[in-house]
């Protein structure tokens, strides 16, 4: 009987730790929603696959239009699809140009970019035995890229023609739809510093804010590159010219050109041979000069020997 009676009592002491624990995880639980809630968690950390999402989708826009040789219908199909709902396109051109004078032909080229507003990027010329050639990089404005375009291919003979076209609309909108929906979100975030009630939900809130205000500046960096790619067309150019080397004509035979040179040849010689004994001799005296001593010394020594032998009696 007493058995039985003391299982109840166990029961409940039993019921009673499980109670307890529950409320105390209840409790954690609670203050942990409090401090971020689930909608703002959720929101604020896109998922893992959004990155590479956005990059396949501006690896499938990339390259919309490209043509080499036949560049007008390219040229056209750009403009189209500028045309076309305010399209976001990126404009790349390469051209290798064969001109008669370098040096003009490069002025042209900083004439037409600068006229157009644009920049160079880069410029660098090489000359050569038989050519000179030359590199330029010129960003010149969207608007401006097919007056600067026209101008260069007009400068001499174009041997390579290349025009692309990368269509950037779709990652251009989805950047700006992330930025604001991110502000958003940052703002909420920081309302939440008003209500956090200990020093646990003040960090849980501050390292939500840092999250949060590192993906807004990493979205703002991609989209203020695209801005500058869009905004400035790159022209790429090569530039280069062809000469004949100089025909050298043989000289006659000049018996006062060789002697002077025999001359030269002899003195410069004799001038080699006196440095090498120079240094042979103030630097070898090092080693030689203490080389000498022992040698006279042991020479002298046997020596020495040699006469205490010859004065000693025989036996």
């Amino acid at each position: 009987m007493n058995r039985l009676k003391r299982l109840p009592i166990f029961h409940l002491a039993l019921v009673a730790v499980l109670v307890t624990f529950a409320t105390v995880g209840g409790c954690g639980l609670q203050q942990s929603e409090k401090a971020i809630p689930p909608e703002i968690a959720e929101e604020a950390a896109p998922p893992p696959s959004a990155p590479m999402e956005r990059m396949d989708a501006a690896a499938t826009e990339g390259a919309d239009i490209a043509a080499t040789g036949d560049t007008e219908s390219a040229m056209a199909m750009i403009a189209a699809a500028e045309a076309a709902g305010d399209r976001k396109v990126i404009k790349t051109a390469e051209v290798d140009l064969e001109v008669e004078n370098l040096d003009e032909a490069q002025k042209s080229v900083l004439d037409s970019v600068d006229r157009a507003g644009g920049f160079i990027s880069s410029l660098t010329v090489n000359d050569y035995d038989t050519s000179r050639q030359a590199q330029i990089v010129a960003r010149v404005p969207s608007a401006q890229f097919r007056v600067v375009y026209d101008a260069v291919k007009a400068l001499g003979k174009v041997e390579r023609d290349h025009l692309g076209g990368q269509d950037v609309t779709e990652e251009y909108m989805d950047l700006e739809r992330r930025i604001a929906n991110l502000q958003a979100q940052e703002q909420r975030v920081r309302e939440m510093f008003n209500e956090a009630d200990t020093v646990e939900e003040l960090l849980q809130v501050e390292q939500r804010l840092t999250e949060v205000r590192g993906q807004i500046e990493g979205h703002q960096g991609r989209l203020r590159y695209l801005k500058d790619q869009v905004g400035y067309s790159t022209l790429t150019l090569s530039l280069h010219e062809y000469g004949e080397a100089p025909v050298q004509e043989t000289a006659g035979w000049r018996i006062l050109y060789h002697l002077r040179g025999a001359w030269r040849g002899l003195v410069g010689a004799v001038q080699w041979i006196v440095t090498a004994l120079i240094y042979i001799v103030i630097t070898g005296a090092v080693v030689w000069v203490p080389l000498l001593i022992v040698i006279a010394l042991i020479r002298r020594w046997v020596g020495r020997r040699r006469a205490a032998r010859q004065q000693a009696p025989p036996q």
